[in-house]
């Protein structure tokens, strides 16, 4: 590749060379002009013999080219295009030596291993330019944590209930749930750890009828932030069981007290009223009219009659002299006499439980399971509790609970015929 200025000089060196060569053309035209009007004059015999110097020159010309017949612009040519070489490397090798320190000075020498500064330049930067601040590194934002706030407790049992707060966002790792069963912070027991995202805990294990105290607190590995106690009660206990009683008149041993043949209007003196082999007692707990024989059932006869809930879909016996008495929507009371009654009560199953003896055994803790008594209604399975007063039947969507309270007395004048109306209990899907 040639450069602009060789370019440039080679340009004129040809047309130098171009003038050079018109110009020897014209002296040459000019010589044979000379020479054809020259006078030949011959030379002396004395002078033939003697031969010119290599060296001498007639007038300034080489004498033994003999005149006009040298070649003076041809060797002048040559020294030109000589020198004009020379001229011409020296200015390139000048103009390249400029340019290179040009360069070196504005970028300073790279090294070719890693493409940097070299350590020179490093060092002149370094002196020239004072080196930047260190960048500083900001500290960690930190927000302080937010007392939990507004503990409320929804869904309450009697031994359980649910516990819920409100926060603020903040740099809290989780909540640690307290409990007490008096205002005192410091002697609570830990119920439960839970994690920074959760604002409800489901509290369980509680005695019924009893008061509690919680605190929640905010926690993170530096702070720590406690909400003010709350408390609240349990649902109340259920009453104990009735003490059983065991005094009746029960004269002819036939299982009926009574006031119970009465009603079913039998022998008072006679065991089996009608004959046939069974206890006046032993058929009214089978559903059949001791008073005839070959099968007659109490539900032909015009002792008991039968009552009916279309609300909460059940039926059952009760002796047609006994009144009835809607005490709640979901109670009913059947009055004896001497203040005796009977009460069917309706609950919904919340809990889903699956038997009545699993339900029984989550309520009353307390009482072994081994003391209840499986029972067979019509068409509904339930247990009796162990004072034999209770009966419970359930179904996935209420609870059925048939209770004898005998008031104020310690005789049981209507066992016979509350066990009766507990196996006629039954329920029916579609209202009658």
């Amino acid at each position: 590749m040639k450069y602009p200025y060789e370019i440039f000089y080679m340009n004129l060196f040809k047309k130098k060379k171009k003038e050079q060569l018109t110009e020897h053309v014209v002296d040459q035209k000019a010589i044979k002009s000379q020479v054809l009007k020259l006078e030949i004059h011959t030379m002396p015999k004395k002078f033939l013999g003697v031969k010119p110097k290599a060296s001498s020159k007639i007038g300034g010309k080489d004498a033994t080219a003999g005149p006009g017949l040298g070649k003076p612009k041809e060797h002048s040519l040559k020294k030109n295009i000589i020198i004009g070489g020379i001229l011409i490397v020296v200015l390139g090798s000048g103009m390249a030596l400029a340019a290179y320190f040009f360069v070196i000075r504005d970028t300073g020498p790279v090294s070719e291993a890693n493409n940097q500064p070299s350590s020179s330049t490093k060092r002149e930067a370094t002196t020239t330019a004072p080196s930047p601040p260190a960048a500083q590194i900001p500290e960690p934002k930190v927000i302080k944590l937010i007392n939990p706030t507004r503990l409320t407790f929804t869904g309450i049992k009697r031994d359980s209930a649910v516990l819920s707060w409100r926060t603020s966002p903040d740099d809290r790792q989780g909540f640690k749930i307290y409990q007490n069963s008096e205002n005192n912070r410091s002697s609570a027991d830990l119920v439960n750890t839970v994690s920074a995202d959760i604002k409800s805990f489901t509290l369980s294990g509680l005695d019924c009828g009893t008061r509690y105290y919680y605190w929640v607190e905010a926690y993170s590995a530096s702070d720590l932030a406690v909400s003010q106690a709350e408390q609240f009660t349990t649902l109340e206990c259920p009453p104990p069981p009735a003490p059983l009683a065991t005094t009746f008149i029960d004269a002819d041993r036939d299982l009926l007290t009574e006031a119970e043949e009465k009603i079913f209007a039998t022998d008072p003196d006679k065991a089996d009223s009608d004959q046939d082999g069974f206890l006046d007692g032993q058929e009214v707990l089978n559903l059949f009219d001791p008073r005839f024989a070959q099968g007659a059932t109490l539900v032909d006869s015009n002792s008991i009659r039968t009552f009916i809930s279309n609300e909460f879909n059940y039926r059952l016996f009760i002796p047609t002299s006994w009144s009835e008495k809607i005490v709640e929507a979901d109670k009913i009371r059947f009055e004896a006499d001497n203040n005796v009654f009977f009460e069917v009560i309706v609950e919904k199953n919340l809990d889903n439980f699956s038997s009545a003896r699993d339900w029984y055994v989550d309520q009353f803790p307390s009482i072994p399971e081994s003391s209840l008594t499986n029972v067979q209604g019509q068409n509904i399975s339930g247990i009796v509790s162990p004072d034999g007063l209770t009966s419970y039947f359930i179904t996935p969507d209420y609870i059925y609970t048939l209770t004898y309270n005998p008031g104020l007395k310690q005789e049981l004048n209507y066992l016979t015929t509350y066990r009766m109306m507990v196996r006629s209990f039954s329920l029916f899907a579609d209202p009658f």
